[in-house]
This record gives C-alpha cells, structure tokens and sequence, in this order.
C-alpha cells in the first residue's frame, strides 16, 4: 500500500505542476509523455520477469479500452487555445480534469487497500483470477497499461486539437 500510495503521491504532483491551471504546452511537455511511457512499459512488461498467460491479454486490453476511455474525458475536460498575440499552445487543466485523475488514482488505491485489508474481497478476487486463468501479472499489465494509454490518448488529444487552431503567422 506504501508503494502504491507513493506512486498515486508522484502522479498528483506531475498533475497539479504540468497540467492543472493555465500552462504553456511545451517541446518538453509534448514529449515527455511518450518516453516516460516508453520506458515505463519496456521496464515493467518486458523485463522477462513477468510470465503472462494468454486471458492476461484480456486483462491488457481492457487496462487499454479503459485508459482510452480515460484519456478521452482528460482530452474532453481540459482546455487548448493558442495565444493570439504569438500562436504559442496553452491548455488550462480545471476542476473536472483534476476530478478524473482522482477518481483513477483514488480507486487503484481502494482496491488495493481492499485487497490488503478485506479477506472476503481478497478472496473473491483471487477466485476470479482462477476462474479466469488470469495472473498477478496481468493484473499488472492493466493497471500499468490503463494508466499509460490514458496519458498518451490524452497528449495526442491536445496535440490534435492544437493542430486545428489558428496560427498566427510569424
């Protein structure tokens, strides 16, 4: 749980400095989204330290339908315009975006926290992954890959959506 609160602890700094209020959208801020997903994914999925079976695919494309889904709302709730006066893109992150990354943040912990401290949720759980022939690590593999594709379906939502703004010219 420690682990998990850090982790939740970590996001909600990166969130409330890169993204809620007014901010500039940068070179660095475009990019940086894709490499730490990069990296993130390759040294948690391809470490050969996991051994997923084939229903932990299921368990990965529904981490991905749901962090598509995910991004889209983050898309949807925060603001694109291009300054008027130099063309430079800025997006504003407000309450309803901050609402959506607690409410992702804040359910991974409950059903960790459940998990730890619930025998009856921990079992059930456990008797779904049997009954589905899911793995710990395809547990994993969702949340891991939920919270990256959320993060990266919501850059490439700005960065379409700042792409069909007006430009001033140089």
């Amino acid at each position: 749980m420690t682990d998990a609160l850090i982790f939740a602890g970590i996001l909600l700094v990166l969130v409330f400095t890169t993204q809620i209020g007014r901010r500039r959208h940068t070179v660095f801020l475009t990019v940086m989204p894709f490499i730490s997903s990069t990296v993130i994914g390759v040294l948690v999925l391809g470490t050969g330290e996991h051994h997923y079976e084939p229903a932990d695919l299921a368990m990965g494309a529904l981490g991905i339908g749901i962090g598509l889904l995910a991004g889209l709302a983050l898309t949807r709730a925060m603001a694109v315009w291009r300054d008027p006066g130099t063309g430079k893109l800025y997006t504003r992150g407000g309450l309803g975006y901050l609402a959506i990354w607690l409410v992702v943040l804040i359910g991974r912990l409950v059903f960790i926290y459940a998990l730890e401290h619930s025998h009856s949720f921990a079992a059930w759980f456990g008797d779904l992954l049997v009954s589905t022939h899911t793995t710990p690590d395809g547990v994993t593999a969702f949340f891991l890959l939920m919270a990256l594709i959320m993060v990266v379906t919501r850059e490439i939502g700005v960065l379409v959506r700042g792409r069909g703004l007006e430009r001033v010219p140089a």
